[in-house]
């Protein structure tokens, strides 16, 4: 079995609705990545590819942090 998965990492994110949006309103939730132990435990988060992702943005957020701090020295 092989499986390709893409995950775009999007900031400086603002709600704005554009023509040919979804003709319904998106469900918006926040959550901060420091939450994401909390955020396993709700029932209706366990879309595997959805908590693979998170790990891997937390990860990468983690990484620029360390070396945005490392860059200041």
């Amino acid at each position: 079995m092989r499986h390709r998965m893409q995950v775009l990492l999007a900031t400086d994110l603002y709600p704005k609705r554009l023509p040919g949006d979804e003709p319904e309103p998106l469900i918006v939730e926040t959550h901060a990545i420091e939450e994401l132990p909390a955020l396993l435990l709700r029932e209706d988060f366990h879309e595997a590819r959805a908590i693979a992702a998170l790990y891997i943005a937390r990860d990468r957020l983690r990484e620029e942090k360390r070396n945005s701090a490392t860059d200041l020295l």
